[in-house]
């Protein structure tokens, strides 16, 4: 009888738990979270504290702060290697642990990213800064959903650029977009169309259903968190068929050559130096 996803994950985050044995790391760990709802807490009352011109430039750097957020969200899974699991796939050969185990097990960790963390609140100073006066419930509830569909879309894209480097070819296909998104956005720097992109970004939409969130705007609102919310169901259902297809993919590591010619060092004028030299050498190569 198979078990469910839910159980098998719980099982899992009970397991890790019960291997954080340093002195301090569990009240570590919990007392971070409680210092998390507290700076959460701070953050969302900040608003009121805050003169005209301040609150006017938050309010104006709003879409470039959902916009870095976005970028983290799903830079960050690829920069780490691609999905973050909860236990290493090669430790749990022997057991049926669903794929979508291991993604929901990777999102749990997401907020283990402590620059995660940090958007986080600025995402949350934004929103009340964005619902000053009005409901900050339902401008938070459009925040939410922005930050859940692109945690999930980068979780998705990292489980795809984990099954495309089994092969050979997937890897240089990485690279080679890799090269070609850096080298798109050191140009976007350099020749200063960073607010054209930012103009066209899908991030002040997101602001305008805040916003409206905050003033009532009950159509515009809907609109806005109804599709970030279909883009989050949406980059659930694949994430989970990516992972699925990553874990299952055979790689083709042994395959490569491992041996090549190697150049003959030239000999030392004494046992000493020979030593010193290979010593140098296995320093060199570790």
């Amino acid at each position: 009888m198979s078990t469910s996803a839910t159980t098998q994950l719980r099982a899992l985050m009970a397991l890790r738990w019960q291997m954080a044995r340093t002195p301090g790391l569990r009240f570590g760990i919990v007392l971070g979270a409680v210092a998390l709802g507290w700076l959460l807490s701070l953050v969302l009352g900040s608003a009121d504290g805050l003169d005209a011109p301040s609150l006017a430039t938050a309010v104006e750097l709003a879409p470039t702060a959902f916009l870095g957020f976005g970028l983290l969200a799903v830079i960050a899974p690829l920069t780490a290697g691609g999905g973050n699991e909860v236990m290493p796939p090669d430790q749990l050969v022997a057991y049926p642990v669903r794929p979508s185990t291991q993604f929901f097990g990777g999102l749990l960790l997401a907020p283990a990213n402590l620059v995660w963390v940090l958007q986080l609140l600025v995402l949350a100073a934004m929103t009340a800064y964005l619902t000053i006066g009005g409901s900050l419930a339902l401008g938070a509830m459009t925040s939410l959903a922005y930050v859940l569909s692109l945690t999930v879309l980068g979780q998705s894209l990292a489980w795809l650029v984990v099954g495309l480097r089994q092969t050979r070819l997937g890897r240089r296909l990485v690279a080679v977009t890799g090269g070609v998104l850096l080298t798109g956005a050191v140009l976007v720097v350099r020749f200063g169309y960073g607010d054209d992109v930012l103009d066209a970004s899908p991030t002040r939409s997101v602001v305008d259903g805040v916003v409206s969130g905050g003033e009532g705007d009950l159509v515009e609102w809907s609109a806005v968190t109804g599709v970030l919310l279909l883009v989050l169901l949406a980059a659930l259902l694949t994430g989970v068929r990516l992972c699925d297809w990553a874990l299952r993919r055979p790689g083709d590591s042994g395959t490569a050559r491992r041996t090549a010619p190697v150049r003959r060092r030239r000999p030392q004028r004494s046992a000493l130096r020979e030593l010193i030299a290979v010593d140098r050498a296995s320093v060199w190569r570790a």
